[in-house]
């Protein structure tokens, strides 16, 4: 569910503000985690709030009213823990009134939701959603919080090019730059030095020593080596964990194989497994598919949504082209095969079970038990035919049960039956 909308008690208040009751007066504007069930415009609040936002001082021009709502992880003493922003509410009031403010507009990305981490001093993280409201001409608006709050592109930029400088941040690459330019040595291509307070990279082999020759080095920056290795990196599927997953609903990490055994929990129903592996594929950590393999060539898949209930789809068995196996009947104890008694299974989870049979068969008899996972939803019965002492034959029928077990019901006593059953299996 996605949605941008002017709420109830908003209109009220714009049809206020309009009439000339006074100034609209921006009060606050707060993010949260939740996800709208029935129509936002109705909502008084947001779902599921979780901290305060900020926003650009609003503008009135040709009968709009836009700002900017803005996010950021270091607000308010810093943001303590990661959470999904998925939604947004601006609220209001008219400010000569001695009333309480009230949700004016409510933003749901339902469709676009984004993690937000939490701050650790350095990792700064902006999310930003234009508003434009329809208002008449002469709407007077302010707002009673700081709009120093709101950084623009420039200021954000330049907050990560402090950032970038600060001897704390990426220290990963600053180890591969920590000494300034050496005339006595040689670099290779790729390497990094500092001139003159600057971070310059090798543009090839410099295989003597020489004096600072700037044509052989390209000016960078930490900013744009990382944006470097995160677009050669970004194709890239993380190596596998050699320790066994043991809760696959937690398993949240994007592009990492994990290793699952038949202990790990939340596996499908009936998985072909002693030992597989797993992936999370999607866009972020709170939008994802999740796919399972086993040895044995068994696939599944399900979904994973952040702000679903239940979070996790169910799992859902992916076809494939191959042909299914063929098995062996277990024939109940005095029953032996005339023509082979075989039951399969395909992609579909449609089972085929069949064969001739010999033995004493009377109404009711027990002829095979099919095993766990080849069994139907419910009784299935079906023709077959019956061959007595005598060489008569004779209809009936071959009814299995929930339990697996094949019965025989014939019109007389027999000492032989041939019968073909298909259904879907209970256990997919």
């Amino acid at each position: 569910m996605r949605g941008f909308a002017i709420t109830a008690q908003g209109a009220q208040l714009l049809t206020k503000v309009a009439g000339g009751a006074g100034t609209l007066q921006i009060t606050a504007v707060k993010v949260g985690k939740g996800l709208p069930e029935g129509d936002p415009s109705l909502l008084t609040d947001l779902v599921s709030p979780v901290a305060l936002g900020s926003c650009t001082v609003p503008k009135v021009e040709n009968n709009r009213m836009s700002m900017v709502v803005e996010y950021r992880n270091d607000m308010d003493g810093g943001l303590k823990e990661d959470f999904m922003l998925s939604e947004f509410g601006i609220f209001a009031k008219v400010k000569e009134l001695e009333e309480d403010a009230v949700l004016l507009y409510i933003g749901v990305l339902g469709d676009n939701p984004g993690v937000v981490s939490a701050w650790n001093g350095n990792n700064l993280e902006s999310r930003r959603y234009p508003v434009s409201i329809v208002v008449s001409k002469d709407l007077q608006v302010e707002i009673n919080f700081p709009a120093g709050a709101f950084i623009t592109s420039d200021e954000f930029d330049e907050a990560m090019e402090t950032h970038n400088k600060s001897i704390s941040s990426h220290s990963d690459i600053r180890a591969m730059a920590t000494e300034t330019y050496n005339p006595e040595t040689t670099y290779t291509a790729g390497a990094y030095c500092i001139h003159d307070g600057k971070l310059y990279k090798a543009q090839a082999d410099i295989s003597a020593p020489e004096e600072w020759t700037e044509s052989h080095w390209t000016l960078t920056s930490v900013g744009a080596e990382l944006q470097e290795l995160e677009a050669a990196l970004s194709n890239k599927v993380s190596k596998s964990n050699d320790t066994p997953c043991p809760n696959l609903d937690e398993f949240v990490e994007l592009y990492q194989y994990v290793n699952v055994t038949p202990d790990t929990e939340n596996l499908p129903v009936e998985t072909n497994l002693d030992f597989g592996s797993a992936i999370n594929i999607g866009l972020s950590s709170g939008v994802m598919i999740q796919i399972l393999y086993s040895r044995y060539g068994d696939i599944f898949v399900r979904g994973y949504a952040y702000w679903e209930i239940p979070k996790w789809k169910p799992w859902v068995p992916i076809v494939t082209a191959t042909p299914p196996q063929e098995y062996d009947l277990p024939l109940a104890e005095g029953m032996s095969a005339v023509n082979p008694c075989t039951y399969r299974k395909n992609q579909f989870s449609e089972v085929s079970v069949g064969g001739s049979a010999s033995g004493t068969i009377e109404v009711g008899t027990a002829i095979a038990t099919l095993p766990s996972g080849f069994r139907p939803q419910k009784t299935v019965e079906r023709p077959a035919v019956y061959a007595s002492a005598n060489g008569a034959w004779t209809g009936g029928t071959v009814a299995i049960t929930t339990d697996g077990i094949v019965r025989a019901y014939g019109q007389i006593s027999a000492t032989s039956v041939a019968f073909a059953v298909d259904f879907v299996a209970a256990d997919y």
